[in-house]
């Protein structure tokens, strides 16, 4: 007895059997996360050791010069048993942003997972806490970057 023939083509009236499923498409790999880390740092001596108020409107300026997200409020701490240091932190929906120094002299971080205008945040800590800021991008090792290894800013004021 013989088996049965060829399967007859598909008609309008009979419909061929389901297509089997596509492969399932590779998904491109989302681009590699690169942190935005700007350290600035106090070029002389400020013109007087910052109080609780100045740090805490230090920290709104760079927030608002960055146009970042603030995340709650603003942690502050000032001399007292540490004697003449003072730092300032401010969580922001893009990461965080510090302050600290001990005296007339100050540093600042900004950690963000976006860019933003660092010049902006040297001026808004002129405005704040007065003295010339410098600043340059720091690289961190295990990222890969396009960006040049340092963005500095002048000296002379601008």
């Amino acid at each position: 007895m013989a088996g049965p023939g060829p399967a007859a083509p598909a008609s309008e009236d009979s419909p061929a059997s389901p297509a089997a499923p596509a492969a399932p498409t590779a998904r491109a790999a989302p681009p590699a996360l690169e942190p935005f880390h700007y350290r600035f740092i106090t070029v002389h001596p400020l013109p007087q050791q910052p109080t609780g108020e100045m740090i805490r409107a230090a920290l709104q300026a760079l927030v608002a010069a960055a146009a970042m997200t603030p995340f709650g409020p603003e942690a502050v701490q000032v001399g007292g048993a540490r004697g003449d240091r003072w730092d300032g932190f401010q969580m922001i929906a893009e990461s965080h942003i510090g302050l600290a120094g001990q005296g007339r002299h100050g540093e600042a971080n900004i950690w963000s997972c976006r860019p933003f205008d660092a010049d902006a945040c040297a001026d808004a800590l002129e405005t704040a806490l007065g003295g010339l800021w410098y600043y340059r991008r720091v690289q961190h090792a295990g990222y890969a970057s396009a960006a040049p290894e340092t963005q500095e800013r002048r000296t002379d004021g601008g």
